[in-house]
């Protein structure tokens, strides 16, 4: 297939309404920067497509709750249309589950540039250049009760490069019905690609990490189209905080000062290669000999980084920081009958057997199908590895013969 070369922004997941959140505490100079950064983030998105010059930009769903996102949202989104529009910018705009139609105020009004897709129904634009169409675009709105119909997303006929937009999750089975060159979808805060080749099918995840479970780079994507019409897809990230979970480990034993050394020079390292933008860095600490004292510990470190970062701009602010024993203070001992060497030895079963962890079976009935439930179910390698732990952890804690703890904390005195 040959086709004219094309580039354009793929977005999603804004969720204006949405401060950022998870902590405890908020230093002062932190609080407006949790308020902003959706909209720094969102505006962002459109600087990159002005940069890119971009034919058009696909918004798949959930860039604002209207009643939550109040006056502001709204206008800040008519505010970033117009942008586009000065720059003859396209907008396809397919709403998710917060933006959908029967959300938006009654009346409400965007620039011509705007092309929102009905809830429930695939509707179809060309997208032309010079007066030539370059692209079709399908899309339809979420529509509660529904998945996402990839059949019902069908190639132009012409063998005109044709891309979907929609928000929701797709099985692999309907990924087996994808036809068009591109799906673009929306309805996850993490960065995923369902399928890569022949066809596309991506999430661009959020511009704006919410909380330190969505840590690292957040942004957009920018979709390149060559002649032979083979969709390339690149990340450009646009978050105006990252969230940071940084984990250092410390084999030997090691005294406060030198570990505090030690996350002096590795925050430093973080800063650099995050350029110019506010960090928010959740610690996890592995060191010996800190079975005793480790909340002690946790907080002197904490309050180093802190003082020491405090006026640096951009902001680096440690939020937590925690301290765990070594693995092999966890693993279970040979010849224990105790109730807490059974404990570890299933914990160090199901570290071997990487299946997924399904704690939504315990859970009330009531709580079936919730939110709750699938957030019960671990099936990310790093979210079981730390929630098995977690359990090693604090069975340890609980469970440890009396004796033993004693012994383990005149020995770390030593």
């Amino acid at each position: 297939m040959s086709c004219r070369p094309l580039r354009l922004v793929h977005a999603a997941d804004f969720h204006l309404e949405r401060p950022l959140h998870g902590l405890s505490e908020v230093p002062e100079q932190l609080r407006e920067r949790f308020i902003d950064a959706p909209y720094r983030a969102a505006e962002r998105v459109f600087d990159t497509a002005l940069a890119e010059e971009a034919d058009f930009i696909l918004l798949s769903g959930d860039l604002l709750a209207p009643q939550s996102a109040g006056p502001r949202g709204l206008v800040f989104l008519d505010g970033q249309f117009q942008r586009l529009a000065e720059r003859d910018i396209a907008v396809f705009w397919a709403a998710g589950r917060v933006d959908a139609d029967d959300q938006m105020p009654p009346g409400i009004t965007f620039p011509d540039n705007v092309r929102r897709f009905p809830q429930g129904e695939a509707q179809d634009f060309l997208h032309d250049r010079d007066g030539e169409a370059v692209a079709r675009i399908i899309g339809a709105g979420y529509q509660r009760g529904s998945k996402v119909a990839v059949g019902d997303f069908r190639p132009d006929p012409t063998g005109l490069f044709t891309l979907a937009v929609a928000y929701g999750q797709v099985t692999p089975a309907a990924l087996k019905q994808q036809r068009v060159h591109y799906l673009a979808l929306g309805g996850r805060h993490d960065r995923f690609t369902c399928s890569a080749s022949p066809q596309g099918a991506h999430f661009p995840g959020t511009p704006q990490g919410r909380c330190p479970d969505e840590s690292g780079p957040h942004g957009c994507t920018v979709v390149t189209v060559d002649e032979s019409g083979r969709p390339r897809t690149r990340f450009a990230p646009t978050d105006a905080v990252r969230w940071v979970n940084e984990r250092v480990v410390f084999e030997a034993h090691e005294p406060l000062d030198k570990i505090g050394d030690h996350l002096v020079q590795r925050m430093q390292e973080i800063r650099q290669r995050s350029g110019e933008i506010d960090l928010v860095v959740c610690w996890s600490i592995t060191a010996a000999g800190a079975d005793h004292n480790r909340a002690a510990a946790a907080k002197s470190l904490l309050q180093r980084l802190r003082d020491g970062f405090k006026n640096h701009s951009p902001l680096a602010w440690s939020a937590s920081l925690t301290i765990e024993p070594p693995d092999h203070r966890l693993a279970p001992r040979e010849h224990n009958e105790s109730i807490l060497a059974e404990l570890l030895r299933l914990v160090d079963q199901h570290r071997g057997d990487e299946q997924t962890i399904d704690l939504s079976e315990v859970l009330p009935d009531r709580h079936s199908g919730s939110a709750l439930a699938s957030a019960a179910r671990m099936d990310d390698a790093e979210q079981r590895r730390h929630l098995l732990r977690e359990v090693a952890l604090l069975g340890s804690e609980l469970l440890r013969p009396h004796s033993e703890a004693n012994a383990e904390s005149e020995e770390t005195q030593a």
